[in-house]
């Protein structure tokens, strides 16, 4: 761990640039919208985070005692069902927060968080965040569309698990991350995303084997290039048609 004034230079990571911890919290719909006097305050008194892939942030259980925000790279949560499969909730990039709703009602954390690629985070003290937030009742209603929002991409999460195919299911979470990875949500190069397919199974409801063979299908029309531990799109607008459905 390190405080803020140890920062080092803007870096680029898959494309994206780190403007610093100040441009990434200002940008924040929740964080953002703080007073200077007590965001700065704020960013005082919490840690940077540095963290390999797929090193732990917090388990499903532990206590909400920080809210993290990605200045780099990008974190998974997921959830472990009773059978034991392991469902991802929602991929955070960097200028996004989680465990906010954990530490504003003191609860535990309902997710696993682990670094899908080396990270780093912004980690705010969660009573710091609580004194803060508690002064400030005009920021609840922020608060109320953040979580609305995230609970709309679960909800659509479960209604494509039900409407759409497996392979449009499979594409349209290859597309999602493609567009966490890229600079613009129009990018049409070559974008490599580092994942094993038993995670890309855990985002779309599929097997391992059923993620293998349609990847396999798709490497051979020439869309994609496979290799250990990462899937490269090369045809990006023909996976944007099948992720339609």
């Amino acid at each position: 761990m390190s405080n803020l004034t140890s920062l080092t230079p803007p870096r680029v990571w898959g494309g994206h640039a780190e403007s610093g911890p100040r441009g990434l919290i200002a940008s924040h719909g929740m964080l953002g919208m703080l007073p200077e006097h007590d965001l700065a305050e704020l960013m005082h008194r919490s840690t940077i985070r540095n963290l390999r892939r797929r090193a732990v942030v917090f388990r499903q259980g532990d206590p909400g005692s920080t809210v993290n925000l990605v200045l780099l790279g990008y974190v998974k949560l997921s959830k472990t069902l009773v059978d034991g499969r392991d469902v991802v909730l929602e991929i955070v990039g960097p200028g996004e927060a989680f465990g906010e709703v954990a530490v504003l009602n003191k609860w535990a954390h309902e997710a696993d968080a682990r670094a899908l690629s080396d990270c780093r985070l912004l980690s705010i003290d969660g009573r710091d965040f609580r004194r803060t937030f508690d002064s400030r009742p005009e920021c609840f209603l922020t608060i109320m569309r953040l979580v609305s929002e995230r609970l709309q991409r679960m909800t659509e999460q479960m209604v494509d698990a039900l409407a759409l195919s497996a392979q449009a299911r499979l594409a349209k979470a290859i597309m999602l991350l493609a567009r966490l990875r890229s600079s613009s949500p129009e990018h049409r190069g070559k974008v490599q995303l580092t994942l094993s397919q038993t995670e890309l199974g855990a985002m779309t409801g599929l097997t391992r084997e059923s993620v293998n063979k349609h990847l396999g299908v798709w490497r051979e029309a020439g869309w994609i290039l496979l290799s250990d531990r990462s899937v490269t799109l090369i045809d990006v607008s023909a996976l944007s048609d099948i992720a339609l459905g």
